[in-house]
């Protein structure tokens, strides 16, 4: 887990984490943006990516009600 912040533009911040599992890209061919992974019983849906060339990859994943609701913004 990772601790984010936004600002409003008003001062005011919305403060919440990004969960992100690490990977060899080398195991993870099938994995896209909108993949479906269960972890601990739980559907989560991969949003982002992170490649930084090293052969290890940072996939950022959130819960499918957490994808409706950012989809919604």
């Amino acid at each position: 887990m990772v601790p984010i912040s936004i600002s409003t533009g008003t001062g005011d911040f919305i403060e919440g984490y990004e969960e992100f599992c690490s990977a060899k890209k080398s195991d993870i061919t099938d994995i896209t943006i909108g993949t479906v992974l269960v972890i601990r019983g739980v559907n989560n849906i991969v949003y982002n990516i992170v490649d930084d060339l090293s052969g290890v990859v940072d996939i950022y994943y959130r819960t499918e009600e957490g994808q409706h609701f950012a989809e919604d913004y």
